[in-house]
């Protein structure tokens, strides 16, 4: 019996170490921190990206080939690093440093319920915050409640905010490409 009480002990242990080893590689892997606390990533160029912008494309009734469009791999990639809902960096100013970094993804869904409300601190309210911007394309306010699919109450869905994505960039310069050589120009699409 005591014998059994050891191997117990040993068991759990183990499974203790191997969870804070778990854990501790969550925090230090941005990614896989992220789809631990809920918010959805896709890996710019993935077969799941792929998936994600095929349906996107198919929603909002833009060509199914600009899935394989260089351009929009691109713009995905620095505009978002593949997070869902992600905030744009200038939310460092109001919510702290590095509130944007996938590694504090846990923190976003609650600002998500707010900013789905439309509840948005005003550009200005802190020196030097000027972009309220989030999502996979980066999208301003104004740009979400005309390119999502259910406005505000879009944020943080995969799907709703690459159809918003793609419209955004169809209605502004009419393909992937076109908006890939604005951002490597100006540095924004």
């Amino acid at each position: 019996m005591a014998r059994d009480w050891r191997t117990w002990g040993l068991l759990t242990a183990l499974a203790l170490v191997l969870a804070l080893l778990f854990a501790w590689a969550a925090m230090n892997d941005r990614k896989l921190w992220a789809l631990l606390v809920g918010v959805p990533y896709f890996k710019p160029g993935s077969d799941a990206y792929k998936q994600l912008m095929t349906r996107a494309a198919q929603v909002a009734g833009l060509p199914a080939d600009w899935v394989d469009s260089n351009g929009l791999k691109q713009v995905f990639d620095i505009e978002s690093k593949g997070f869902v809902g992600v905030p744009n960096y200038e939310w460092n100013k109001v919510y702290g440093a590095n509130f944007s970094s996938g590694k504090n993804a846990a923190a976003w869904p609650a600002y998500w319920r707010q900013w789905r409300k439309g509840i948005f601190p005003p550009a200005g309210s802190v020196p030097g915050f000027s972009s309220r911007a989030s999502g996979l394309g980066q999208l301003q306010p104004d740009n979400m409640l005309k390119y999502y699919p259910q406005g505000y109450k879009s944020i943080g869905i995969p799907v709703d905010e690459a159809v918003g994505m793609l419209r955004y960039i169809a209605d502004r310069y009419g393909d992937p490409e076109a908006a890939w050589t604005h951002h490597q120009l100006h540095g924004t699409y």
